[in-house]
């Protein structure tokens, strides 16, 4: 248990020397990694940067049943919004508003005060109380007071030490979140049982959908968490045969904590996105498992079919910008290839050492590609975009909204399937249609809000206020 000694884990940037600022090409910085002489950089001005509240909340916002508190003041409760919009969850969720008074004092009372209010009208299984900057830096005894709570309420207070400024690379707030899960509500002991754990993190009900159907027709239980998951999945996850998780990036610290602490090893495959990945994907997890001739016959059946389906929505050398995360990078570069797009260049919100072997691949194709890291930053991607000649934005991204304003079309994936034979099929038909019918991102050239940026700033590089850090 000694990996949970902490109330917290190691930051990203020191556990895996994560970056998440840098513009260059991907040769320049796989030079760095691997002659280690890695520049750690910082924005000068930055626009639209998550912090690690975010990631935490993303974390545990779709469990079930579960009350989420935001110890800090009345503005930091704003970021929950982002996840009531997206929800279909009626998420139980407060502020504790604590003031100027409390910075000083303490807010220890109210943090009781909100914990007992959020129980006695919703009767949640579980309470998160997620902690902010302003009671990092006063060094609340959060701990005393959610440990006085769990034994007097009879039902787990977690507290979650996201604070907002000890990492400069928001995705360390999964880490952060994971941390207090296993730590606070999975037993320390715990009996194999015949499943599987496929650990979620930020996948769609769809996507979710598509990855139950084909481990279900390779005979396989499943135990799904922490999305759309219930507190039984949580506690259960320490009696798994294997972990898999789907998006590393998120999900890779739960399979790490698991394997040091139950002996659960991971299925290691890479995201199953586009029909060559999802193949290997399945082709990986039956050898695990002993299933290799029913993910053979699978795979026999349903890649020959989506094969069919995507040869109707080809492009014709269609130039497209991507940002999603590392992981996913090759694997969606290979599907945008088998529909004839040409790669402008690819953004990531970070880098860190797990994903070299990804950055490899992605030099053997083209050791120029512009790589672009860094989370939002609507400046920088459409300096990029425009510099390029770029036609079509593909990603995930906080920017969406500024490009597509930019009269650029955008396929936002964070709310579509791409995972899967059904995710593939999904996200060829979608990306044919916006480059057929581009009426809506033409309407916006005429656009009183455009342009977004005036043409000074466009001149500039696109990496003008990525500078190195100085310590």
């Amino acid at each position: 248990m000694a990996v949970l000694k902490g109330k917290a884990p190691v930051i990203r940037e020191k556990s895996l020397s994560a970056i998440g600022a840098y513009y260059g090409t991907v040769e320049a910085i796989l030079r760095e990694f691997y002659d280690g002489n890695l520049k750690q950089r910082v924005r000068t001005f930055s626009q639209d940067t998550n912090s690690d509240i975010l990631y935490a909340l993303q974390v545990i916002n779709t469990i079930e049943n579960a009350g989420i508190i935001i110890h800090g003041p009345r503005g930091c409760g704003i970021i929950q919004n982002h996840f009531n919009n997206r929800n279909s969850l009626a998420t139980m969720w407060a502020v504790t508003n604590i003031d100027e008074e409390d910075s000083i004092l303490g807010s220890d009372i109210k943090l009781r005060k909100t914990v007992k209010s959020i129980y006695e009208e919703n009767h949640p299984g579980v309470i998160f109380v997620l902690t902010t900057s302003v009671v990092a830096i006063n060094n609340d005894d959060v701990a005393s007071v959610t440990q006085d709570l769990t034994e007097e309420l009879g039902i787990p207070v977690v507290p979650v030490y996201t604070d907002g400024f000890r990492s400069k690379v928001g995705v360390t707030g999964c880490d952060v979140a994971i941390h207090s899960i296993v730590k606070y509500l999975i037993p320390n002991k715990a009996e194999k049982e015949n499943f599987i754990n496929v650990i979620s993190v930020n996948e769609n009900r769809e996507s979710l959908e598509e990855i139950g159907r084909l481990l279900e027709a390779l005979e396989v239980e499943t135990n799904v968490f922490p999305g759309f998951s219930k507190l039984q999945d949580l506690t259960r996850a320490g009696s798994a045969l294997f972990n898999l998780v789907i998006r590393k990036g998120e999900g890779d610290y739960f399979a790490k904590v698991l394997k040091d602490i139950y002996d659960i090893p991971e299925i290691e495959v890479n995201a199953p996105i586009g029909i060559k990945a999802t193949d290997k994907w399945l082709a990986g997890i039956g050898e695990q498992l002993g299933k290799e001739r029913q993910a053979r016959e699978l795979i026999e059946k349903e890649s020959l079919y989506t094969a069919d389906i995507l040869e109707k929505y080809k492009l014709d050398r269609t130039k497209v910008f991507l940002s999603c995360e590392p992981e996913y990078a090759n694997s969606v570069i290979s599907l945008l290839e088998d529909l004839n797009a040409e790669i402008t260049g690819i953004k990531v919100p970070y880098l860190d050492i797990t994903h070299l072997k990804h950055m490899e691949k992605l030099y053997r194709k083209n050791p120029e590609l512009s790589l672009l890291i860094g989370e939002g930053q609507p400046y920088e991607q459409i300096n990029i975009l425009k510099k390029t000649g770029t036609e079509i934005f593909v990603g995930n991204d906080l920017a969406a909204g500024s490009i597509a304003v930019e009269g650029i079309p955008v396929l936002n994936i964070e709310n579509i399937n791409i995972l899967g034979y059904r995710g593939s099929m999904v996200f060829a038909e979608k990306l044919y249609k916006l480059v057929k019918y581009r009426g809506f991102a033409e309407n916006f050239k005429y656009s009183s809000n455009r342009p977004v940026y005036q043409a000074g700033w466009l001149k500039k590089n696109a990496n003008w206020y990525i500078k190195q850090e100085v310590k």
